[in-house]
């Protein structure tokens, strides 16, 4: 996070602050326009928007997804803010263009089971594609109802998505 104040011809100050967490970046800009204020009541101003903008960042209100740009080689870049997996779970649905739930944790060797219960269709994916990876796995175009499983064999990581949704549509799975 940076902060620059700075004070124009006319008494003018401005406080300007640039945060920025990985892709997400914000930018804001407090002018007191000529109204004298203690430093004090500026920066605690400046405090409660950094505060407010951080709160939004924390909850994905940016997302700074790109097609194609999720991570590589089988490891997760988080690029939705996301709060514990639930442990055990090996149904995942697809609804209001959301996986539900969207965060998995699996013991290795578990089949996980996604069903499109959406009026669209839909698919998974895993992000990035990887080539020469064994769980490399994508399950095509799933009509509403159509299911697609798939047994995960080695640990790690997994982030995948929807390539007709890819900027809603996001899912990890944690295999342990």
């Amino acid at each position: 996070m940076t902060a620059h104040s700075c004070r124009n011809d006319d008494g003018v100050s401005s406080i300007e602050m640039l945060a920025g967490a990985g892709s997400r970046h914000a930018t804001i800009t407090i002018q007191t326009g000529g109204i004298k204020m203690r430093n004090r009541t500026v920066w605690f101003i400046v405090g409660i928007v950094l505060v407010c903008v951080l709160a939004l960042m924390g909850t994905g209100f940016v997302v700074a997804a790109t097609h194609g740009g999720f991570g590589g080689g089988g490891t997760a870049q988080a690029s939705v803010s996301q709060d514990k997996p639930v442990f055990g779970v090996t149904h995942v649905y697809l609804r209001s263009d959301a996986f539900t739930p969207a965060y998995i944790q699996v013991v290795l060797g578990t089949m996980v089971t996604w069903t499109n219960e959406d009026n669209v269709p839909h698919n998974v994916t895993l992000s990035p594609v990887v080539i020469s990876s064994s769980d490399n796995w994508e399950s095509g175009l799933l009509y509403p109802g159509q299911p697609f499983s798939y047994t995960f064999t080695s640990r790690g990581t997994f982030q995948y998505h929807c390539q007709e949704h890819p900027f809603e549509m996001i899912g990890t799975v944690i295999v342990t």
